[in-house]
């Protein structure tokens, strides 16, 4: 049976105003059908795009459903990080690459397809004709492979990611059933990585059960101040003495269960919590850490902050708040930032670092060489301190070539910054570090995280190297 994919134009007997339409003549017959086709045509679709959108959409969904075979897949399409175009380009720029967008979806379906705009950054395709969930992820891959072309935006060339979640249309689904199956398909695609595609399966809503809970948990944790606070050493290589102490957010669930750093910041992140998260954490490591500033009024805490809270207002003055609640000063507290926030060319990623500088906090540059690079970032944001990645460290060991590290080294000295080596682990990486002359490391050789009350006394002392 063929599925009909517009809706049917009845004849509607009334003007938008409810008064009831009484044509006199053929032109007024004619502008009377004219408004209805306008007014139906509204009803269906996107404003921006003249895409069909979500109730045009559903309409379609329910109609196929009662096809036998159905033979229908969907697709839903949505676009990562959309939001960072509005914020750095602003609203029109925005407008016009979902205008573009659209046109590409349309330009890149079959004609028995049929693309609509969910709204928002939201799209979708009821792909038709689909026997199974292999030919189904086929045309995706397709779609998408399309859609990652760059686009010509106010004269600049732009590439826009997006994340696709494909699901079979079942005899028994409603709108809202095979529409969320597909939500979630798309979830397990972003949580992936974003820019891939992926199917729904029964696995997919189990784990995305399991991430709402972890998001209640993890929300109730940080309202309880249940997040609990590590201190990993960073070292002098020369003397073995603490030269300063990064914060490590530690959680540990109610039923005992330890949840990775890595897994719980990205949820924070991903669900609005990465604000009040590190508000917790800002204010425990400074309650905590203040104590030590008096015998030793050079150390330095080292705090993370997210990509995200760079593009926050008024940052710089909720830090310096919480410093002076603490008695704590600036030059006390580092703020480890990724080289992927220095790339973020953005107005209000550069006043928030610049902000943070001048408010005598120390800018730390975390993980670098693995992400941009680039010597104008340390020319323009001038970070205090530059941390070489763990994997450096790692294959200078492994190959026994310490020629990249050295050079790097020779770059952070030429700026001015203090360098340090992460995930040093064994002997031979720390004498090699020594050789080329590194003067700060970080890693298990000396120390994992621990409790305020554990780093107290190793303070007062040199760390020795453990056995390896």
């Amino acid at each position: 049976t063929d599925v009909n994919m517009r809706p049917e134009s009845g004849s509607m007997n009334h003007l938008p105003d409810g008064n009831l339409a009484r044509p006199q003549t053929v032109g007024d017959l004619q502008t009377v059908e004219r408004l209805e086709r306008e007014l139906e045509h509204q009803h269906y679709h996107d404003p921006l795009t003249d895409l069909p959108n979500r109730l045009h959409f559903m309409e379609v969904v329910r109609a196929m459903a009662t096809r036998d075979p159905i033979e229908v897949a969907i697709v839903m399409i949505d676009l990562d990080d959309f939001q960072l175009i509005n914020e750095a380009a602003g609203h029109q720029i925005g407008d016009e690459l979902l205008v573009a967008f659209a046109t590409r979806l349309q330009k890149c379906v079959r004609r028995t397809d049929f693309a609509a705009r969910l709204g928002g950054d939201e799209f979708a395709v009821i792909l038709d004709g689909i026997i199974d969930v292999e030919d189904a992820l086929a045309a995706a891959r397709h779609i998408h492979q399309e859609l990652r072309q760059p686009f010509l935006i106010g004269g600049e060339s732009a590439i826009q990611n997006s994340s696709l979640g494909v699901t079979m249309l079942e005899p028994t689904d409603t709108p809202n059933e095979v529409f969320h199956r597909a939500q979630v398909a798309v979830l397990a695609a972003k949580n992936d990585g974003k820019g891939t595609v992926a199917t729904y399966d029964q696995r997919l809503a189990e784990n995305l059960r399991e991430r709402h809970d972890i998001v209640q948990d993890l929300d109730r944790a940080i309202a309880e101040r249940s997040i609990d606070v590590a201190f990993q050493p960073i070292v002098d290589i020369k003397t073995g003495y603490v030269h300063s102490l990064e914060s490590l957010a530690r959680w540990t669930t109610r039923d005992g269960r330890p949840v990775s750093p890595s897994v719980f910041v990205r949820v924070a992140e991903q669900h609005g919590l990465i604000e009040p998260l590190f508000d917790h954490m800002l204010q425990s490591s400074l309650t905590q850490a203040a104590p030590w500033f008096d015998a030793h009024p050079d150390l330095c805490i080292h705090i993370n902050l997210s990509p995200l809270q760079m593009r926050e207002r008024g940052l710089t003055e909720r830090i310096s708040n919480a410093l002076d609640n603490a008695s704590v000063a600036p030059k006390n507290i580092g703020l480890e930032v990724t080289e992927s926030v220095l790339a973020l060319d953005q107005s209000i990623t550069t006043e928030n670092l610049d902000a943070l500088t001048r408010a005598g906090l120390k800018i730390v540059l975390d993980d670098f060489g693995t992400g941009y690079s680039s010597l104008s970032y340390l020319m323009r944001f001038e970070p205090e301190m530059l941390k070489l990645d763990r994997s450096f460290v790692e294959q200078m060991a492994s190959r026994n070539d310490p020629r990249l590290a050295r050079s790097i080294l020779s770059l952070a000295t030429e700026f001015e910054i203090v360098g340090v080596a992460e995930g040093v682990e064994t002997m031979q990486q720390l004498e090699m570090l020594q050789t080329i002359g590194w003067p700060l490391g970080q890693g298990f050789l000396w120390s994992g995280g621990l409790s305020a009350h554990e780093i107290t006394p190793l303070l007062e002392n040199a760390l020795t190297p453990r056995a390896t």
